[in-house]
């Protein structure tokens, strides 16, 4: 079990990506279409392999059409 905090919370974070992304109805490659980026790099967001930066973060958020505010909220309870 991760004890990191920071770990913790970037799960929780990802979990929330993919559930707002499925709520969608959208597969990877579709929201990699709508971000202009590859399916393998929405892969690699969704299991932690690659974070994303605050820019792209918003545009994530944006595609999903979730608030990057509610999701950030989330993840630090």
């Amino acid at each position: 079990m991760d004890r990191n905090p920071h770990s913790r919370r970037r799960k929780k974070l990802r979990e929330r990506l993919v559930n707002a992304r499925r709520d969608l109805g959208l597969s990877q490659t579709e929201l990699a279409k709508k971000l202009g980026i590859r399916q393998t790099l929405v892969s690699d967001i969704e299991t932690g392999v690659r974070q994303l930066d605050v820019i792209e973060f918003l545009d994530y958020c944006a595609a999903l059409k979730v608030s990057a505010l509610k999701l950030l909220r989330e993840a630090e309870d």
